[in-house]
């Protein structure tokens, strides 16, 4: 299935927007997501009013074509998922103009950039479909039209094979399901049109290719919504038998301590989007010396939070009690079924087929034009919501020495982001500088933080909400508040050089240092960084990369607590740090003199490279633990 069209999946393909926007490749190298080229064009119209104008979308295309093929000319891109997405964002743009022989020459450039061995093979199947399909037959309304659509396509997937390309099919299968028209036009009004509104309609090219990708989905790739789903389910159906089950290689690698165990108590901070640590075993709970906030009473009220930790709203940007959010008018729904819903979103993400991701493709399926953004805020803060209480559990997993403390972030959910200030950014850089200081005075030994941002995501919501007078300009407000943010951050794990800070690598399947994430990024003894691989140990199809990841653990699948104490199974990178988190608190709980240094060894020591690439070094609890015992 073409990797372009990821992006357009009812939450998610607004998200090509606020990360890094545009493309390139040539003579000057780009080595960092900073360095490509900012650009703005003018939209004219409302949003639905520009997708059915003919005329306007033909100009946008000639232009970003001009645009991104002398991006090509004139630089050498060294990040292959950058690159892969130019040519096919090219391969699109083209195949929209009706220039079917030069899309095409962006296919093959496209599938050797893949590192996974089905995207090799599945890269562009619908496209190179579809195009075959038109030059039989040009009326795609026509029945004859489908039908040969459907061999078509029948016929490439059965040269294929499916011990390689099922993880791709399954992927497919669910993207597919969430195609709807409904769904993509509600989309549309309350993702894209705030933008146009805030701009005038100058935005940014990314945001302006996207009218070109959508309107290219619903004329042509959802009236084959049906058709493509037979072939692919039949394809499903016919190997699900004889589809060997994964192998769990972590079943013999974890440890589970005992209460009999002699182990010496270590406290954690889950430094998330907030913890219901009262699921946790009674044993996991960590309770410190309550602290007020301005001095008020012991009444409850006042403290940093009244079981443990430290807590801040990054809405409101204040200082907050409690060690996970208050959902009170935020929740609308069953509680129970965005659980679900939830779990139904990483599963599809993860390629996995579960009643969940069924009962999201049919929620989504049911849902009016003007449902959806309510539908997806809701489901984006239950998201968070239930974040850091399933990352908590996998800390705190078979090591009753683990003593969990929350700390709380209390991210954006909504739709649009707000605007970025200098202040804001101050108040981070200080929360960084205060929270790490706290973590000092508690005697925490590691930290585990399953999340990563960049400049762009900064520059991304300046854009959208029209602050600045051109690219360059928010590019420059945005690097200055990203600086701040990430020298406090730096400076504050710098100088906790006793405290271990294990972080996510990110879910975008994407090299880290190109795109320039914090922390992932940070090279310091006491951090590191991990990748999502499956249960097989292969690496996860949306793992994020790079030189600056040292490990890669488990994130695929992962069961543990959600909060109100129910047990689902979650996907991600999110999953994976806390893993090696829970790894290395077991070290410390069995020699508690170790320095964050010598944890990093024996994790190295312990770890063997994966069956499929090398330099894929997967941890192994039982060899790390055994090594120190020796």
């Amino acid at each position: 299935m073409d990797k372009i069209f990821r992006f357009i999946i009812v939450t998610a393909f607004i998200a090509a927007t606020f990360t890094g926007q545009v493309f390139s490749q040539q003579k000057t190298k780009i080595t960092k997501a900073d360095e490509l080229p900012r650009r703005t064009v003018q939209l004219n119209g409302k949003a639905l009013e520009i997708l059915e104008d003919t005329a306007q979308l033909a100009r946008l295309n000639d232009e970003l074509i001009k645009n991104f093929q002398g991006d090509l000319e004139k630089f050498e891109i060294q990040d292959s998922s950058t690159l892969q997405s130019y040519y096919l964002t090219l391969m699109n743009f083209y195949a929209a103009k009706g220039d079917y022989d030069k899309a095409l020459t962006y296919l093959p450039l496209a599938r050797q950039l893949e590192s996974k061995p089905s995207g090799k093979l599945t890269t562009g199947l619908f496209l190179e479909t579809w195009i075959k399909t038109k030059r039989q037959f040009a009326d795609e309304a026509s029945e004859d039209f489908k039908r040969a659509f459907e061999k078509n396509l029948t016929e490439v997937y059965a040269k294929l094979p499916y011990a390689v390309i099922g993880e791709s099919v399954e992927a497919a299968r669910g993207q597919l399901t969430l195609q709807n028209r409904e769904v993509t036009l509600g989309s549309i009004e309350s993702g894209l049109q705030p933008i146009l509104d805030n701009t005038k309609g100058l935005v940014p090219e990314g945001v302006a290719g996207q009218f070109i990708l959508i309107k290219f989905n619903l004329d042509h790739r959802l009236p084959l919504k049906d058709q493509s789903l037979r072939v692919l389910n039949a394809l499903y159906e016919a190997n699900k038998k004889s589809a060997t089950a994964k192998r769990n290689i972590w079943l013999e690698r974890n440890i589970t301590f005992s209460a009999t165990d002699k182990l010496n108590p270590i406290v954690i901070a889950v430094w998330d989007s907030g913890s219901d640590i009262g699921v946790l075993p009674s044993e996991n709970r960590f309770v410190n010396s309550r602290e007020t906030i301005n001095g008020k009473d012991d009444d409850g009220n006042g403290y940093v939070d009244d079981v443990n930790g430290i807590g801040y709203d990054l809405i409101k940007f204040e200082k907050s009690v409690g060690n996970i959010d208050n959902p009170a008018g935020k929740i609308k729904s069953d509680t129970k079924k965005l659980q679900r819903l939830v779990k139904g979103s990483l599963d599809l993400q993860s390629a996995i087929s579960s009643p969940e991701a069924t009962e999201l493709q049919q929620t989504i399926g049911a849902l009016k034009r003007e449902e959806v953004k309510n539908f997806q805020e809701e489901l984006g803060f239950y998201s968070l919501y239930s974040h850091g209480t399933h990352v908590a559990g996998i800390v705190a997993e078979g090591n009753p020495a683990a003593k969990l403390m929350a700390a709380r972030m209390g991210w954006d959910y909504r739709s649009l982001p707000q605007i970025p200030t200098l202040e804001q950014s101050k108040f981070k850089a200080q929360m960084y500088r205060d929270t790490i200081e706290y973590f000092k005075k508690q005697n925490v030994r590691v930290v585990n933080m399953s999340w990563r941002y960049n400049a762009d995501s900064i520059e991304g919501a300046l854009t959208v909400n029209n602050v600045g007078k051109s690219p360059e300009e928010r590019k420059k407000m945005a690097r200055e508040m990203f600086e701040i943010e990430k020298t406090a951050l730096y400076e504050a794990i710098k100088n906790a050089p006793d405290i271990l800070f294990v972080c996510g690598s990110g879910n975008e399947n994407n090299d880290a240092n190109f795109s320039g994430y914090i922390p992932a990024t940070f090279e310091l003894p006491n951090l590191a960084t991990i990748g999502a691989v499956d249960s097989e140990g292969k690496k996860t199809s949306f793992t994020t990369e790079g030189k600056s990841v040292d490990f890669y653990a488990n994130g695929y699948e992962v069961e543990s607590f959600v909060p109100g104490g129910d047990r689902l199974k979650f996907s991600g990178t999110s999953m994976a740090s806390p893993n090696a988190a829970n790894l290395a608190a077991k070290l410390l709980a069995v020699n508690p003199k170790l320095k964050p240094a010598q944890i990093i060894k024996l994790i190295a020591d312990g770890a063997e490279s994966s069956t499929e690439d090398p330099n894929i070094r997967l941890i192994n609890p039982k060899k790390s633990l055994g090594l120190l015992k020796k």
